[in-house]
């Protein structure tokens, strides 16, 4: 082991890195899994990703992540619910400060192809892993107080601890008889941008 983080530790770039380790780094510069094998992983791992694939295309994400698993494999995502523009700005004083533009406005004034993030709620996250076939494992969520924080009609009518959630953190399985398990929707995944 220690040789392994001596060679790790040595390493010149991310490529010498992944040869070390018997791994290879593949990118797709549409965000499109259907070049990878059906069931040929046991594990995927997303960190703050799923926030930035466009939401008409969500869906099929997950179905192929569903698909790339084999029968048991796992999947974990930390999903970040916040406003990133408030990373970046210090006028933002909420974490969920997108929560008070509608659609409409979101999309004139915020909507950028360079920092997108898609809006969707924990209820809807964990729908989407549902209707793909997954079975829920764990679930944690981080959360902040909206107090103060005016609410726009696309956000109105849904569960206060679902708008509080800043972060979703997700594990979900394949199940073991994955065939009687069937995704509700087209396991194909088109123009997603780089991430």
């Amino acid at each position: 082991m220690r040789g392994l983080l001596a060679a790790l530790h040595a390493a010149r770039d991310f490529d010498e890195a992944y040869r070390i380790l018997g791994h290879r780094y593949v990118v797709d510069a549409r965000g499109d899994l259907s070049g990878m094998p059906a069931g040929a992983f046991s594990l995927v791992v997303s960190a703050t990703v799923l926030e930035h694939i466009p939401r008409d295309i969500v869906r099929r994400s997950i179905a192929q992540t569903f698909r790339l698993l084999r029968p048991g494999g796992h999947c974990a995502h930390g999903i970040d619910l916040g406003d990133h523009l408030a990373y970046y700005d210090p006028a933002i004083h909420c974490l969920k400060n997108y929560l008070r533009y509608s659609d409409r406005t979101w999309r004139l004034v915020f909507d950028n192809d360079i920092q997108y993030i898609n809006r969707i709620r924990p209820a809807e996250w964990l729908s989407i892993f549902r209707d793909a076939g997954f079975e829920p494992l764990k679930q944690h969520r981080n959360t902040i107080d909206l107090t103060g924080v005016p609410i726009a009609e696309p956000f109105r009518g849904c569960a206060t601890d679902d708008l509080a959630c800043s972060t979703l953190f997700v594990v979900h399985r394949k199940p073991v008889r994955a065939a009687a398990a069937t995704p509700h929707v087209e396991a194909a995944l088109v123009d997603a941008p780089p991430v």
